[in-house]
């Protein structure tokens, strides 16, 4: 009887215990419990709890509970490569000791709370990999401190707040693939310890501000896949240990600024599929360590300066196509690199009196094979008597495209084919100091 009474204590204790404290089987008060483990709440200071295949683990599901927002002192919090979803709970943003937050890579919703401004000691924010939408709040200017954030890959929209640019001490910026409009922020210009700038597959517009050139330590520009238009600021000439800049996707005119040749640290210079005009600059033979150059499918115009030829060595991808270059046509660039160019605006026949030394040399018409049309450049170096005739496979004279003086410098000139059959042709030139044959193929 006595055991049976002992029983029937012990039993209304447990039930006490479940009632008052619930089904937790963390029983110090001091302890919550987060995803079936018990921590302080007041000595847990680090909490990873990130996924990794490596590791023999299941990632985490469902919501952040709201009882994390009780690890008052809690320092870093690593939830990243899991499967979390649902909003971010509101007593997370109470976590005032707060240094880095680690959420990316989930499957996060809801909106940024506006009480992101409180976590005054955080240096590194990672968001990135969610679904996280509505507009960035202003409030993220609080943080004066931080270091890194990056809010990439979600569905924000609006504009980027005018505030960011209270984060002096920042040098990542990461907001890419996100829905944003608007403009650039000019505050941008404070940031002056920013490394990389990423804003790329956005839908921001208007002009890139001037005060990007206070921006001297950044390494990565990228701002590729939007709707920016304007004329490139001369001040981004100020970014001289500038890597990479990726401008291309959007809506720029005007003339390449010849600022452009500072960035002699370039290594990826892309503005591809943009309304640049005008010619290439000269100062593009400073950038001794480019490895990339697109500027593919603009309204350039003009003569390819020579100049690229110093800079050619050093390119991996170098592509000018769907331009409007006239010839003559440097011979450092393969056919593949000029590729089509619009010559309508070109002069059918065009001299120019350089003050860089010439050579004699017949280049290699472009394109080749042709149909119809074919260009042909040369250069001489001196004032002479010159010929330029076409001749068949039999050695029967064609066409003779030049016969007169010509002046010292390079020149070009169409050939059409009119109504001759497919086949082999020679293209000779000759005057008093040299004579060449270039073989072309007709191809109807």
């Amino acid at each position: 009887m006595e055991l049976v009474q002992k029983k029937y204590i012990y039993g209304i204790i447990f039930v006490f215990i479940l009632v008052t404290f619930g089904f937790s089987q963390c029983l110090d008060v001091n302890e919550i419990e987060l995803w079936g483990e018990c921590y302080n709440s007041e000595e847990t200071f680090y909490l990873d709890l990130s996924y990794s295949e490596d590791l023999n683990t299941s990632p985490l599901y469902g919501q952040i509970p709201p009882e994390i927002g009780s690890l008052i002192n809690l320092e870093i919090l690593n939830l990243r490569n899991n499967q979390l979803s649902g909003d971010i709970p509101e007593q997370l943003w109470s976590l005032v000791n707060l240094n880095s937050l680690f959420l990316d890579n989930n499957e996060l919703t809801g909106t940024l709370s506006s009480q992101i401004g409180n976590l005054l000691e955080l240096e590194t924010i990672w968001l990135n990999n969610n679904q996280i939408s509505g507009e960035i709040p202003s409030e993220i200017g609080n943080l004066i401190d931080l270091l890194t954030i990056n809010l990439s890959f979600n569905e924000f929209i609006g504009e980027i707040p005018s505030e960011i640019g209270n984060m002096t001490n920042l040098v990542s910026l990461f907001l890419e693939n996100n829905q944003l409009s608007g403009e650039i922020p000019s505050e941008i210009g404070n940031m002056t310890n920013l490394v990389s700038l990423f804003l790329e597959n956005n839908q921001l517009s208007g002009e890139i501000p001037s005060e990007i050139g206070e921006l001297t330590n950044l390494w990565g520009v990228k701002l590729e896949n939007n709707q920016l238009s304007g004329e490139l600021p001369s001040e981004i000439g100020n970014l001289v240990i500038l890597r990479n800049l990726h401008l291309n996707n959007n809506q720029f005119v005007g003339e390449l600024p010849l600022e452009l040749g500072n960035l002699i640290n370039l290594n990826n210079l892309y503005l591809y599929n943009n309304n640049f005009s005008g010619e290439i600059p000269l100062t593009i033979s400073n950038l001794i360590n480019i490895n990339v150059i697109s500027f593919h499918s603009n309204q350039l115009s003009g003569i390819i300066p020579f100049q690229i030829c110093e800079v050619i060595n050093n390119t991996d991808f170098l592509v000018l196509d769907n331009n409007k270059f006239c010839p003559p046509y440097p011979e450092c660039l393969s056919v593949n690199q000029i590729g089509y160019q619009d010559i309508e605006n070109c002069n059918s026949m065009l001299s120019l009196d350089i003050s860089v030394p010439i050579k004699n040399v017949l280049n290699q018409p472009y394109p080749n094979p042709f149909n119809h049309t074919i260009l042909i450049s040369f250069s001489i170096h001196k004032k002479s008597y010159t010929s330029l005739k076409i001749y068949n496979t039999k050695g029967l004279l064609i066409s003779t495209l030049i016969n007169q003086t010509m002046d010292k410098g390079s020149h070009y000139i169409e050939w059409i084919s009119k109504n001759l059959p497919s086949g082999t042709y020679f293209i000779a030139i000759n005057n008093d100091h040299f004579s060449d044959v270039k073989k072309v193929i007709l191809i109807k």
